[in-house]
């Protein structure tokens, strides 16, 4: 399935040839030819293991900013720490400025090439798709120039065996050379946007390379992330300074409503799902299957259609 890329995307692909003839005059990175991997951690504790197995055979090193986990992530990541084969570097940060926290681990990166990473990302291993191949392609394009690669992933929706059905692929900037003047600066919505010079050449890498777990997640976490964004866009956040205080808010007043407002926006998208297609996508990740076993979160139909998740009934 070919993925379509935006218009603004489209647009600068079209204009990098051009621009991209001012390399020459750029002086080069003097970073040793290797892969940094830049992860941006909180409350993955589910998945950041496989996330970062996955990593093996491909990194060269990791720089991971776990943000004060509620749960487990930080412990769940030094356990996996001696089965990887790449160099770790293990931050802890309280900031809760995207932004920051991005250029953080930017700035603790080492090499040439650098892989923005998220924890709850699942890499293929093997075929064709695999990272080990998607390796070989970076490290193989000329080291005179600036790249910036934007690789396909699925994005699962409610369950790993669903996605949606108007977007089922995914693509982002996620691997650029790099270069002193990168930076990542806070856009809309907290969400941060890394600003790419404009030397840089785009290339768009056709292949998934990797699976994003998404909304495949607990309600609990879901109302979690909805009400962290919440809290992080809320202009009026001297009255609640810490998130915790946020909760205890927003709980202690409508819990009840809280909760249904989450369940109305993802059934509503639910019903937007279609299955996850082999034929189309592929198959999965080697290290997703034994998600796969025994899942505990999956979409119930009614009708035919796609309708509400298991998890929800008792929930309203």
């Amino acid at each position: 399935m070919k993925y379509k890329y935006t218009l603004k995307q489209n647009l600068f692909y079209f204009l990098s040839p051009i621009l991209n003839l001012f390399h020459f005059f750029i002086p080069k990175s003097s970073r040793p030819h290797g892969i940094s991997m830049m992860i941006r951690v909180k409350n993955e504790a589910e998945w950041i293991q496989a996330s970062l197995l996955s990593l093996n055979g491909f990194a060269d090193e990791a720089i991971i900013i776990e943000n004060y986990s509620d749960d487990d992530s930080y412990e769940k990541i030094k356990e996996i720490i001696p089965k990887l084969k790449y160099k770790v570097i293990l931050r802890k940060e309280k900031s809760t400025e995207f932004d920051y926290v991005s250029n953080l681990a930017l700035s603790l990166t080492s090499y040439s090439w650098i892989f923005r990473w998220d924890g709850d990302f699942i890499g293929h291993t093997s075929g064709d798709n695999g990272l080990k191949n998607l390796r070989n392609y970076i490290l193989a394009l000329p080291s005179t120039n600036f790249y910036v690669i934007y690789p396909l992933l699925v994005n699962f929706y409610g369950d790993l065996f669903h996605v949606m059905k108007d977007k089922p692929l995914h693509s982002e900037g996620y691997i650029h050379s790099y270069h002193k003047r990168l930076e990542y600066f806070k856009k809309h919505n907290s969400i941060e946007v890394l600003k790419v010079p404009f030397f840089f050449k785009i290339i768009n890498y056709q292949k998934i390379v990797m699976f994003h777990a998404g909304t495949a997640k607990t309600l609990q976490r879901m109302i979690y992330r909805s009400l962290w964004s919440e809290w992080l866009n809320n202009i009026k956040r001297y009255d609640h300074p810490t998130f915790k205080s946020y909760l205890s808010y927003k709980f202690s007043n409508n819990k009840d409503l809280s909760r249904k407002y989450i369940i109305d926006e993802m059934e509503e998208k639910i019903k937007k799902t279609v299955k996850y297609s082999v034929e189309k996508f592929g198959d999965y990740p080697e290290l997703m299957k034994p998600f796969l076993e025994k899942p505990t979160l999956k979409i119930i139909y009614k009708d035919v259609k796609p309708w509400s998740r298991n998890d929800f009934k008792n929930e309203i």
